[in-house]
């Protein structure tokens, strides 16, 4: 008997030694996130009923004869519908680890399924006409914070993900996701650069590396926009970055990071002229192209997500040749020298910028209908990363109307 004892905690060692090893810590930083709320009502209906009583006296009256009288009170009770909401929460975020490998991962906080039959018997039970209410998870799917720093735990296709609730003076909580995705990130060259989450990474590593505060980092991406913002920093790293030429002002009060000054503002103008900054949103384009057709591939035995994705990828692919019309014309536009010539050709420009905006203006609530009927996180976030994209093009074409003398 007690060798049999042994020889079972033995085996139990084991086992939890071998999970140990399975898993394995990395810290990763979140470079985006995306998360939508799903709300679905059910209606639970009690019938009606209703009930009589009655009661009486008889009297005698003789020759066989007897006199009854009744009384009967009938109580009934109407039926009552009760509504009961479901609210369930999806996420996806992508994190990148110290070796450059990124991280799609998912999921998704929905009610305790036994919470949700109790309170749903107990309001269907009410007699005094209440009931009914939403039901929603615990709250612990949340999205990560983009720049911020993670301790997760990695087994299989499972990653746990050890955040603080709320904010950094929050409750402590370990996120479960489902991994869907892993690649390598790979470096490219500065004039490649599309905006997308490998360039936003980039730029939190390579600020970071140049001690950058994240609080300069961020507000960096949001006043100049992430391709800006790598060049800058690129050209920090190499040296080529000429220092400030006020050291007055800057021994005052300016931040270790420069990129919100003037001098950045300079720099991104000259690097976005017009058809820079349409051929840039145009190599956005192709790659939501790309991502939708990856999608739709991925789900092709899924009829409405495959339709989904097929439909966005459209939006995507013929946003894009607009805007490689553009850049097109501005190339010609630019290399006129007479400025009759550039008279004679800007209403062709100014009418397609027209056409073309107008267009995309129009896409934009297309794209709201597919993003609402995904049930894809991923699907879902890529859709609105693109809404984004396509404002960013329409304010760029509006803006190019009035701009061209």
């Amino acid at each position: 008997m007690r060798r049999v004892t042994f020889l079972l905690v033995a085996a139990a060692i084991l086992v939890c030694g071998s999970s140990a090893e399975d898993k394995k810590t990395l810290i990763v930083t979140a470079i985006t996130h995306g998360s939508r709320v799903n709300e679905r009502t059910t209606y639970h209906t009690t019938p009606g009923q209703s009930t009589t009583d009655c009661s009486g006296t008889g009297t005698d009256s003789g020759a066989g004869t007897m006199r009854i009288r009744m009384d009967c009170d009938t109580t009934t009770t109407p039926a009552k519908t009760t509504p009961m909401t479901t609210r369930t929460t999806d996420v996806s975020e992508k994190v990148i680890d110290s070796e450059n490998m990124v991280y799609t991962i998912a999921c998704t906080d929905r009610p305790n399924v036994l919470a949700a039959a109790i309170v749903g018997a107990a309001a269907a039970g009410r007699t005094d006409g209440g009931g009914g209410g939403t039901l929603a998870g615990s709250g612990n799917c949340v999205p990560l914070t983009d720049g911020d720093r993670y301790e997760t735990e990695i087994k299989g296709t499972t990653m746990w993900v050890h955040a603080l609730k709320g904010g950094n003076q929050g409750k402590a909580v370990k996120i479960k996701y489902k991994i869907l995705d892993i690649r390598k990130l790979t470096p490219q060259a500065n004039d490649q650069c599309r905006g997308d989450e490998r360039d936003t990474s980039e730029v939190w590593r390579l600020g970071r590396s140049l001690g950058e505060k994240d609080n300069e980092i961020a507000d960096a991406i949001q006043t100049h926009g992430v391709c800006s913002v790598l060049i800058y920093l690129h050209g920090e790293a190499d040296g080529k970055t000429p220092p400030p030429q006020q050291p007055q002002a800057r021994a005052v009060s300016t931040p270790a990071m420069p990129l919100p000054s003037t001098s950045l503002g300079q720099e991104a103008t000259a690097q976005s002229s017009p058809r820079s900054k349409s051929l840039d949103l145009a190599k956005r384009f192709h790659q939501h192209l790309r991502d939708f057709l990856d999608f739709s591939g991925s789900h092709r035995n899924e009829r409405e997500e495959y339709e989904i994705s097929m439909g966005l990828s459209v939006v995507a692919e013929h946003t894009a040749e607009r805007l490689d019309s553009i850049s097109a014309l501005l190339e010609v536009y630019e290399n006129i020298s007479s400025s009759a010539d550039r008279v004679r050709i800007q209403p062709l420009i100014k009418s397609d910028v027209l056409r073309y905006s107008k267009y995309i203006e129009r896409s934009i609530p297309e794209l709201d209908g597919d993003v609402a009927n995904t049930k894809l996180p991923a699907v879902a976030s890529a859709g609105d990363r693109m809404k984004q994209d396509l404002r960013d093009a329409k304010a760029f074409l509006d803006s190019l109307q009035t701009s061209l003398e």
